[in-house]
This record gives C-alpha cells, structure tokens and sequence, in this order.
C-alpha cells in the first residue's frame, strides 16, 4: 500500500490561544516572547507593529496595543485538539515539530470514500473547532510537513511520488531544519535548492554535514522511513481558561464555553467514549488564595458525545445559574464516562435510538423544570405492592439497573394501581364494587413488612363483574369481620 500522509499545522497558534480567552477580540494585539513581539493581530501590523519588534517600541508605536505573554501550555492544548480531531480518521497520528500534525491516511481513505471527501470532512471539523490550521497532502510524511510549512508553494497536495519530486526540488535548502547549521557552506558551493542538494556526492556529504542531514533529506523525498510515535488522547478531560474580561453572568460566556464543550466531545470521539456527567468551575478571583469559585455539575441520563445534545442542557443550566461575583475563569472536567454505544444499519426503527432520543427529551425537560418535577416509575425489591412501585425523580435507566428486581407473583397484576386501598362493602359474603364480583383468581398470600412498619397479612384476588371489567382485591386476614379492598383496576 502507498504512504500518503495529510500534515495539519497550526496557525499563529500563540495568538489562538488567546482569542479562547477574550470575550470581545481587541483589534490591536500582539503576542511577546521574551520581550519582542512574536505575532500580532492584522490591525497592529497595519498599525506599524512588526515581528522581532521589541515590546517598547510596539507600544511606542501603536500605544493602545494590548500586549499578551507567550503561553506555551496552551498551545500544546491546542495541538493536543488537533491531535484528537485527526484521530477520528486513523490511529496513525503523529505531533510533529512547528505546530504540526502527521496523519499517514492510507488505511483510512477507501473507508471515507476517497481523498478528496476525507480531506472535505477533516476540514468541516477543524472549523467546526475554530481553530486555523494550513494543511498539505504527499506520499511522504516529511514532504507533507514541508508543504504544510510557511511560505511555501500554492499547491500542497500532491498524490504521487513523481510530482512531489519535482516540487521539491525547487525548495530552498533554508526550508529543511537540519541544513540550516551547514546554509553557508551550501550556498559557498553553489547550492540552493533541495534538487541541486540531492546530486551531491553523499559519501562527501556526510562528512562535510552530517548523517542526520541526509536521513532528514530521505525522509522528505520518501526514500527512508519515517519513524514516529503515535499520539495517544489522554484519559481524562480538563481545560481551563482564563478570561481576559470579568464576566457579569453567564450570557458573557456562552461563546467559551461553546468552545470548551466542543473540545470535550473532540477528546470523546478520540476516545471513543461518552460522558454521563461533567463539571464546570467558575473562578471568581484570579489572584485571591482562598476558595472563590462555584460549580455547575451537569448529569445526563443516557450516554451523551454530541455538542449540539450538550449545549442544549447546558443553555437550560446556564440560564438558572447566577454569580455572586465577576467570573474570571472557567475549567471544564469530565467526571462519569460511558462506553460510546454502537452504531447499526437496521433498516427498520431502532427501538434503542428511540429510547435515547425519549431520554434526551426527558433530560432537557428535567434541566428546565428541575429533576424533582420530572418523575418515572421505579420498582423497589418488596413484595407490597404500595412500596415495590414508586414515583422517584427522574433517573437513567441504566442507573437504577439492578437496583431492584421484581419479585415472582402467581397473578396478574393490575397497569393501575391505587394511591390507597377503597374499602369495599359485602354482599353475600362478596364484595361489592357497584354489584356483587365473582372471584376468579387467587388467592395470593403476601405476608411481609414486620421490619419496618405493622405486618401486612394480605390475600390477594382477581374479581370480574357482569360486565367484564377486573379488579384486583385483597382480602385481610386475621380480621374480624372480614374486610375487603379494592387495590387495583385492570386495563
């Protein structure tokens, strides 16, 4: 099977990593990295601001300038998001140097349909996550990351060999990172270009450079292997995000946490999992010591992965969480995962999707109207029919699995049961619900509850009158006179 290999590099990400931070983008800005500028936004180069600058004369130059400190951390978490979208499209997934992301497609392509719709989705997914991205596509996963590279030419996606050779060969020796210690000496020699560098003698050229050089420049033409380390997602979710702003209330943040649930469910695809319940933390004070922050825990009943799901239920929290004070941060954990449930191609309705969709419903119903108000009917183990079926606030189905099972009866049991027993009149020793019933089933002796209230002593029956219409009755014992109750009514 033929290499090919899709790099991803990011763009300016010093600066990207700060447009998370800002409620409102300034338009003059620019990034310092050991006191000169790095990278700026296109409003303070028109402004006169340049790269290399020293922070004084950028703020000399354009004064309203809003000066940002490099933030490393951050942008391998932004590598680390780009990392994770790739591994949605093969395991093969490398961080390179610059910024940039290897993806050795080979195996993925026919599976996607082609080059050209894979290409078109993992592109719809990087905007989808806002980031800035430059991509390229070769046979050679070191001549993907040279294309991918600044400054370099229009076409980056070439598909054979041949045709990579010749573009490549009218590099510059400047763009490979192991020629740069030996740039002098080449362009002494007359050498400039990568084709001009590759009929050179190699045996004189190893000893003159040295043999991390040719290897770099086998790789590149995809003469050699290329040996890498697949990425691997980490196991757990957290970012955190220092606001640039104070935040009044949750409107003001809507966009980063947007952002912040969307990176969540980029790491649940690449782990191929869904969460069941995740936390939020606003921090109040950024430089205060003690504890200021609040917590906005948001539990799902079934297995969640989407971002469109997520934000819905989060819109319907964020809406009734207030702050008592100006948020200045914010941190997204994931606490419960579950195992990502499997997809089918059932040609009819899936009974499955159908009860994930009911329980969707059920969760955003249970976010606006509060879980107390939102009630599903829950088995108990006990052989009292008033105390094995209640009305509990509403909860997964896969939580309270297991958690009672019913116990075996002898009779029909009723769709609907009473919320308290009807004492019935007797009519020639037979009770009378509108007119005497006929006792056609039964009895069932429940006797139970001596441990935690006066012992229930119950023969259960089924009942019919003249018109078809069953009852189920019960019959106490141990009682003189006898009575008779009405518990339940046959659908």
């Amino acid at each position: 099977m033929t290499d090919l290999w899709i790099a991803l590099r990011l763009s300016a990400p010093s600066l990207s990593v700060w447009r998370l931070h800002w409620l409102i983008e300034p338009e003059i800005a620019a990034v310092i990295d050991n006191g000169a500028v790095l990278t700026c936004t296109s409003g303070a180069y028109a402004a006169g601001v340049r790269i290399g600058m020293r922070r004084a004369s950028a703020i000399g130059i354009a004064q309203n300038c809003v000066m940002l400190d490099r933030d490393p951390q951050a942008e391998q978490a932004l590598l680390d998001t780009l990392a994770q979208i790739a591994l949605r499209y093969t395991p093969c997934v490398v961080q390179h140097v610059n910024h940039t992301i290897l993806l050795d497609i080979a195996g993925s392509v026919n599976l996607f349909g082609g080059v050209r719709a894979l290409f078109n989705r993992l592109n719809k997914d990087i905007n989808a996550s806002r980031l800035r991205v430059a991509t390229s596509l070769a046979p050679s996963a070191m001549g993907a990351w040279l294309l991918a590279q600044p400054k370099q030419p229009s076409l980056r996606r070439f598909l054979k060999m041949s045709k990579l050779h010749r573009a490549l060969d009218q590099m510059t020796c400047a763009r490979i990172p192991e020629a740069l210690p030996y740039l002098v000496w080449l362009t002494n020699i007359g050498c400039h270009t990568l084709g001009q560098l590759r009929q050179l003698p190699r045996a004189g050229l190893k000893r003159r450079s040295s043999l991390k050089l040719l290897n770099e420049l086998d790789q590149i033409y995809g003469q050699a292997v290329f040996p890498y380390q697949p990425y691997v997602a980490p196991e757990h979710f957290q970012q955190k995000i220092d606001l640039m702003d104070r935040a009044e209330n949750t409107a003001a943040i809507q966009s980063v946490v947007e952002v912040m649930l969307g990176n969540l469910c980029i790491w649940l695809a690449a782990k191929q999992s869904a969460i069941l319940r995740l936390k939020f933390i606003f921090y109040h004070e950024r430089y205060r010591q003690a504890d200021s922050s609040s917590e906005l825990i948001l539990s799902i009943a079934e297995p969640a992965w989407l971002v469109a799901h997520l934000l819905k239920l989060l819109k319907e929290q964020l809406a009734k969480h207030s702050f008592d004070s100006p948020a200045v941060g914010i941190e997204l954990v994931s606490v419960e995962l579950s195992a990502l449930p499997a997809g089918n191609g059932l040609l009819f309705a899936d009974k499955r999707r159908q009860s994930a969709e009911l329980s969707r419903l059920l969760d955003l119903i249970a976010m606006r109207i509060e879980a107390n108000n939102v009630l599903s009917p829950n088995l108990v183990n006990d052989y009292r029919p008033e105390i094995a079926n209640r009305w509990n606030a509403y909860r997964s189905q896969k939580s309270i699995k297991h958690e009672a099972s019913k116990p075996e009866t002898h009779t029909d049991t009723p769709f609907w049961l009473l919320a308290k027993p009807l004492a019935l009149s007797i009519k020639q020793d037979r009770p009378v619900v509108g007119m005497p019933l006929q006792l056609i089933q039964g009895p069932e002796r429940i006797e139970s509850g001596w441990w935690d209230a006066p012992l229930t002593a119950r023969d259960y029956f089924v009942a019919q009158d003249t018109q078809g219409i069953r009852y189920w009755l019960y019959r106490e014992r141990d009682t003189d006179p006898v009575r008779w109750f009405l518990h339940g009514l046959f659908a």
